[in-house]
C-alpha cells in the first residue's frame, strides 16, 4: 500500500492539522481499496484532494461525516466503512450501527477505530452472521 497514494499528498499544497491529515489519507484509502476490489464508490471521495477535503467537510468535522458506502455491481452486495466518533466503541454504538446496517440492508461493515493496534484485536465484537467484517 505504500506509495499508493504518496504522490497525490505530498503534491497537495494544503497542510491540514495531523488528525484531519490522517483521516484525509485513511479516508482516500478506503475509496480506493473499495474501488480496486469491485465496490461502487464515489469518485469525487476516491479522488479528493486536500484542498476538497477540507472544503467539504470543514476545520472541526466530525468523524462519522466520513462513512463510506459502497455496492458490488455483479453481487447487489454492500459494505459500510464507518468511522466512529468516539475513541473507545462499546457495544451500544455497535449495536446502532447494525441496526442501520440492517434497515438499509447492508451486508458488510468495516469500522475505523482511532489509534486501532493489534494488541487491540484481542477486543473485538461479533457481528450477527448476515454482519460480516473484512
Amino acid at each position: 500500500m505504500a506509495g499508493m497514494l504518496d504522490d497525490d499528498f505530498s503534491s497537495a499544497p494544503l497542510e491540514l492539522p495531523e488528525e484531519a491529515n490522517k483521516l484525509y489519507r485513511v479516508f482516500r484509502t478506503v475509496n480506493t481499496m473499495l474501488h480496486k476490489r469491485g465496490y461502487i464508490v464515489d469518485e469525487a471521495d476516491r479522488n479528493i484532494t486536500k484542498d476538497a477535503f477540507s472544503e467539504k467537510y470543514g476545520p472541526n468535522f466530525a468523524r462519522d461525516s466520513l462513512s463510506v458506502l459502497g455496492s458490488h455491481p455483479t453481487t447487489a452486495s454492500k459494505i459500510l466503512v464507518f468511522f466512529p466518533r468516539d475513541e473507545k466503541v462499546g457495544i451500544a454504538p455497535i449495536n446502532e450501527i447494525m441496526g442501520k446496517m440492517t434497515d438499509d440492508g447492508i451486508e458488510h461493515g468495516e469500522l475505523a477505530l482511532h489509534n486501532y493496534t493489534k494488541h487491540k484485536t484481542q477486543n473485538h465484537y461479533s457481528f450477527t452472521p448476515h454482519h460480516t467484517t473484512l
